[in-house]
């Protein structure tokens, strides 16, 4: 099968064939290692991930608000976008595995903060809501892409880690 919605649908149901088979092949952990960059140019964070052509850089800075010059794309909008691709993604895949061909797929994401707890100032949260607004073209009636909305919102691990308690934990690596 070809691409639909720019899924490679017959990829993704041969894994989920072959993960029903051998369920371990469901399970991996995602590492991202970076580092803070101590000097008073460029950008604050730099990491190297890899993928599948290769690797990518990248570069995070903090808004002046937050003691960062700006000068590269704050860390918290790395958040909102894969949050936000995320969810087009499982969106788009969702659609395409319940046979709807989409023409445009557009996503918004909006998030309203109190940064008063961010400058130690109060307890108010910091983020109360999370919304997605997809902009959608497609002949498809509108309750299948509502099916496709419902399986993305159960299915999308960005959604998944915004809507279910994890333990956070953090370990100090002192160097000598």
């Amino acid at each position: 099968m070809s691409k639909v919605n720019n899924v490679d649908v017959g990829r993704l149901q041969q894994t989920v064939a072959e993960t029903k088979v051998s369920p371990d092949l469901a399970r991996r952990t995602q590492r991202i290692q970076g580092e803070w960059l101590l000097t008073d140019e460029g950008p604050m964070f730099r990491s190297r991930v890899a993928v599948a052509g290769g690797e990518a850089t990248l570069e995070a800075d903090m808004p002046a608000n937050l003691g960062g010059s700006g000068a590269r794309v704050g860390t918290m909008y790395y958040v909102y976008y894969g949050l936000a691709a995320n969810f087009a993604f499982f969106f788009a895949a969702e659609a395409a595995l319940l046979g709807i061909k989409l023409e445009r797929l557009g996503v918004t994401i909006e998030i309203p903060m109190d940064f008063t707890q961010v400058y130690g100032l109060g307890t108010a949260p910091i983020i109360q809501e999370i919304r997605f607004i997809l902009s959608i073209k497609s002949q498809a009636p509108v309750d299948k892409l509502q099916a496709a909305e419902r399986l993305a919102l159960e299915r999308c691990p960005g959604v998944y880690a915004l809507t279910t308690p994890l333990r956070v934990t953090s370990q100090l690596d002192l160097e000598p």
